[in-house]
């Protein structure tokens, strides 16, 4: 579900894209982002990263669990999550991912 904010301070829930009003009728759009700590092998770090980032994610904080083991931490769109990020994180078992929406 977005949020929208039209130039004339109206708001607007809209759960579609394609729903969107034109952008010069949009003043600003919110959108839910979810909270992702996956537990990961070292050796997939930099993959996850990288996949983080691609996908419009913020990275909040990294942690050693143990020698070998990783906890990332990422603020990511929801539907980046959903359309293929799930996919590709856990194609390779790379990470198990702790979602929380935010």
């Amino acid at each position: 579900m977005y949020q929208v904010t039209t130039v004339k301070g109206q708001v607007l829930y809209v759960d579609n894209p394609s729903h969107l009003p034109s952008p010069n009728e949009r003043e600003k759009i919110e959108e839910p982002y979810v909270k992702v700590d996956m537990i990961t092998p070292e050796a997939y770090v930099g993959t996850l990263m990288e996949l983080c980032q691609n996908r419009r994610g913020v990275f909040k904080d990294m942690k050693y669990l143990t020698q070998g083991r990783t906890t990332l931490t990422y603020e990511l769109p929801l539907a980046e999550v959903v359309t293929d990020f799930l996919i590709n994180s856990s194609r390779d078992r790379a990470a198990t991912p702790v979602w929380n929406i935010i």
